[in-house]
């Protein structure tokens, strides 16, 4: 997701998954989701990641 970032700066990205996926990208940018959580996160989920440096964690927004 940081190469697609750094790649588009400066554009808008729709990146769609499937609930694993999304959780372990979640997991990477710093947000912990162990089980529980993954098993609360609403279906569909749409989740914002707003990259101002590719080298920091985005800001993250989560919009149901």
């Amino acid at each position: 997701m940081r190469l697609l970032a750094n790649r588009n700066r400066g554009r808008l990205l729709l990146v769609a998954g499937h609930g694993t996926f999304i959780a372990q990208a979640l997991s990477g940018f710093g947000r912990p989701i162990d089980q529980a959580a993954w098993q609360r996160m609403p279906m569909p989920a749409i989740y914002r990641l707003r990259f101002t440096d590719v080298t920091t964690n985005p800001e993250l927004s989560e919009i149901t």
